[in-house]
């Protein structure tokens, strides 16, 4: 076997040097390219995880902010339902009151006579023109009225005429009926000293 003898080559050991620096370069710009590429792959899967959290609070923001807006309209539905329920409220309130104030004008012309000539309702307040046969049947008619309704009404003109006829103008505010008043049956009738025989409410209208 021949020795290896470096004497008798003297270019030898440069080639290798160069072989090797050259080699060591392409190693390490291999190795960068890699890394570069494995940075820049991080940043584009980080890039791509903010975009999608970033995305994901977007549609959680417009979520939020649509079911804000839904429950802003179903609270004005609540409102203005609220407003037609209370409105419905007042008009069968109204109705009620008519019913049982009209039931008591009507039994206290069969008991004391007493004939209605108009009523009249302006804001909270009412006013009853009518009439009694006697002056005795006025106190007893009012008396019965404010016991019925539980209110008082206050006699505001009082006009004597032919035949001992009394013509009353009554003004009360506006009955609030309680709710046990409205299911109640009338009172019975007491026999009045002087009784009509069952006169209408309402006067019939002369020809």
């Amino acid at each position: 076997m021949h020795n290896f003898n470096l004497l008798k080559y003297p270019n030898l050991a440069g080639q290798q040097k160069r072989f090797f620096q050259a080699w060591t370069g392409f190693a390490g710009l291999v190795l960068g390219g890699l890394l570069a590429m494995g940075v820049r792959h991080g940043q584009e899967t980080q890039t791509a995880l903010w975009q999608q959290e970033r995305a994901r609070l977007q549609a959680a923001l417009d979520q939020q902010a649509q079911r804000a807006q839904q429950a802003t309209r179903q609270q004005a539905q609540w409102r203005v339902q609220a407003v037609q329920v209370g409105q419905l409220q007042q008009i069968a309130e109204r109705q009620q009151v008519w019913q049982v104030l009209h039931q008591a004008l009507q039994n206290e012309a069969e008991r004391s006579g007493l004939r209605l000539t108009r009523l009249q309702a302006e804001g909270e307040k009412i006013e009853l023109h009518g009439s009694v046969p006697q002056f005795e049947a006025l106190a007893s008619a009012q008396r019965h009225l404010s016991e019925r309704l539980q209110q008082s009404f206050e006699l505001t003109s009082l006009n004597v005429g032919p035949g001992e006829e009394i013509s009353l103008v009554w003004q009360s505010a506006w009955p609030v009926v309680p709710a046990a008043l409205a299911g109640k049956p009338p009172a019975a009738a007491n026999p009045s000293p002087t009784p009509a025989a069952n006169p209408p409410l309402w006067p019939k209208a002369k020809p």
